[in-house]
């Protein structure tokens, strides 16, 4: 099921690529995020997952550029993140995928200032961050996924669906 669903997805992502002069960059950007939770988890699980790429900004911080089922109303809306706080700050300076399960690490451990704790959505259980490098081997920003259920029941942990996220990650590395 999951290769013919990964078959589909990428085939509308190579025509959508033909035409990219032609889509905004951040409808593009929102539809490869959803159509890759889609696939991996449902459309009736959507609810629960939500993205943002960060990209550095001013002052040294990772800002948020992109969001994908982020509500305004909620605190880290428009967070902003020191360079190497949380996963996101971890994945960009390692150039790694992160995974952290917030049922066991306390967001003092990832490295957060107290303001940037208080802005993390407190119903986030669990995080997967993503390094985002272009094809001249720059990273240029950092996906990450959470959600509201633990991760073991988001897979986050799983090899399997940290290849399939990295590859949305590295579909958008270019657009950034």
């Amino acid at each position: 099921k999951w290769l013919v669903i990964g078959i589909a997805v990428l085939l509308y992502l190579i025509q959508q690529a033909k035409h990219r002069d032609r889509i905004p960059r951040k409808e593009m950007v929102l539809k490869i995020i959803e159509l890759h939770f889609t696939a991996i988890y449902g459309s009736e699980n959507l609810p629960y997952f939500r993205a943002y790429v960060m990209i550095p900004g001013a002052a040294n911080r990772l800002q948020i550029k992109a969001r994908y089922n982020m509500k305004r109303e909620q605190p880290d809306y428009n967070i902003t993140l020191a360079i190497a706080a949380g996963t996101t700050g971890r994945a960009y300076n390692q150039r790694s995928t992160i995974t952290a399960d917030l049922n066991r690490v306390t967001l003092e451990d990832l490295h957060l200032s107290p303001e940037e704790a208080t802005r993390i959505w407190q119903e986030v259980q669990s995080l997967l961050s993503i390094p985002m490098v272009n094809e001249d081997g720059k990273t240029v920003g950092v996906i990450t996924f959470d959600s509201t259920l633990p991760i073991q029941e988001t897979g986050f942990d799983y090899l399997a669906i940290q290849i399939y996220l990295e590859t949305c990650a590295a579909l958008l590395a270019d657009s950034f």
